[in-house]
């Protein structure tokens, strides 16, 4: 499903070279939960990025579903990420002005689907994620934790082989993180492959987690 094989990642300035990333190997089976960990700056969210082709490896391979992720120009890895990958992170991002529903809805425009496609898929993984009586509710007055489901129907709603979740629960208490940790389980009972960067100690040791890979400075220790 997902490999990386011996790549780096490097910035260059006029003053210096950063090495974020240093001869990184990885292989992940398709319907795997792969949790990443390492304090800030390890490499996690580069890591993320190269496998959903927002960036692309100095040197080495990112395999994704069969296709060469490391070599797709733009818009084909767009295109890529649109049909593949289901993104949830950090902030949200959600847009405060636009309903619940209607935050579900935006991954779904760039598809043509009819409306009664694109509206039973709406309503699926609201009632998935337990958000489905805030539908109309703007985002600005939800709480986190309601913000948060929206942010995970959203990144379902495309129906994604994969998940990428870039500290999910950085905002959240400890009750919101395991629910979000509960999620998390259930999708990976349903076959989707999951890939978290975290340094939040409530994902160690998870018996539904496949791998668990630590990384400091751009290099994997573990």
């Amino acid at each position: 499903m997902i490999v990386l094989k011996n790549v780096y990642k490097c910035y260059e300035t006029e003053a210096q070279r950063i090495d974020a990333l240093r001869d990184i190997s990885l292989h992940v089976k398709a319907g795997e939960c792969v949790l990443l960990k390492g304090a800030s700056g390890s490499g996690k969210s580069t890591i993320l990025s190269l496998i959903a082709g927002l960036s692309k490896p100095t040197t080495g391979d990112v395999v994704v579903d069969g296709k060469r992720i490391s070599k797709l120009m733009e818009p084909f890895s767009a295109h890529f990420r649109r049909e593949n990958i289901g993104f949830i992170f950090q902030r949200y991002h959600l847009i405060p002005t636009l309903s619940v529903r209607d935050n579900i809805a935006l991954p779904l425009i760039p598809e043509n689907l009819t409306a009664q496609v694109m509206e039973k898929r709406i309503q699926e993984v609201m009632q998935l994620c337990a958000i489905s009586h805030k539908a109309s509710a703007l985002c600005r007055h939800l709480s986190g934790g309601e913000q948060q489901r929206v942010a995970i129907a959203r990144a379902l709603v495309n129906e994604p082989k994969i998940i990428i979740a870039d500290e999910p629960t950085a905002n959240l208490d400890a009750v919101l993180s395991e629910q979000f940790i509960e999620t998390m389980h259930d999708l990976k009972k349903r076959g989707v492959t999951l890939l978290i960067a975290t340094h939040d100690s409530q994902f160690f040791n998870l018996p539904f987690v496949d791998q668990q890979i630590e990384l400091k400075n751009g290099v994997m220790i573990s």
